[in-house]
């Protein structure tokens, strides 16, 4: 019965309205593993956050590993549901059985991006978290509207999927215009949420073209 704008809880004690969903559909039959004794049952590559290990894929859960605000894990099975949800909020956690999980997946049964051998250290939380900043700007400059239909989260799955089949060269080579990106989502949204950094911003663009014309007058005199 979730559906956008509802209040769902994030962390401890705090709550965030659902802004859209990456997917939602009730007929669909899909596996999950289910962890005992929460009961938590996520997609093989949904993450979840474990104590000492951070947001890792459901298939790198062990017997034995303690999931955040639950306990140790016990017993893991495979179970078959009707229904798959993937509701999105600002922090990019959502609380699920009393567990701590994520919005997000992994694409290589891995915590971090890994070019071939090499582990990176980037987090699939973070790498996904930072993609979807355009949502977060939008909900912040449009007083919290939220996503009937977004599919900006969408472009980054299909896009990612392909990323990760690549050849670890050129997975190398397009990691830097993707970080170089990702950083300006992040400056963005500190700038869009900061209004002190938006009026300095707005001030400084201002000042630097200003700059700009006087030098191009003064060349072409």
């Amino acid at each position: 019965d979730l559906k956008i704008g509802d209040e769902v809880l994030v962390g401890k004690n705090e709550y965030e309205p659902v802004y859209t969903f990456a997917h939602k559909n009730e007929l669909v039959s899909t596996k999950y593993l289910q962890f005992r004794p929460s009961l938590l049952e996520l997609s093989h590559d949904h993450m979840v956050f474990v104590d000492g290990k951070g947001a890792v894929p459901a298939t790198m859960v062990e017997i034995g590993d303690f999931l955040v605000n639950d306990g140790i894990v016990t017993s893991i099975r495979e179970v078959e549901r009707k229904g798959a949800y993937s509701p999105f909020t600002a922090s990019g956690t959502i609380v699920v059985n009393g567990v701590l999980s994520s919005n997000y997946i992994s694409f290589q049964e891995s915590n971090v991006l890994k070019l071939g051998t090499i582990q990176t250290s980037l987090t699939y939380q973070w790498l996904a978290q930072t993609f979807v900043t355009p949502y977060r700007i939008w909900l912040t400059i449009s007083g919290q509207k939220a996503f009937e239909n977004g599919s900006w989260h969408t472009i980054g799955l299909y896009f990612y999927a392909w990323y990760v089949d690549q050849s670890p060269m050129t997975m190398m080579l397009l990691l830097f215009p993707i970080s170089a990106l990702l950083v300006l989502f992040v400056g963005a949204e500190f700038v869009s949420s900061n209004p002190f950094a938006c009026m300095a911003t707005v001030a400084s663009f201002t000042l630097f073209w200003r700059v700009i014309n006087k030098k191009a007058r003064e060349f072409t005199l």
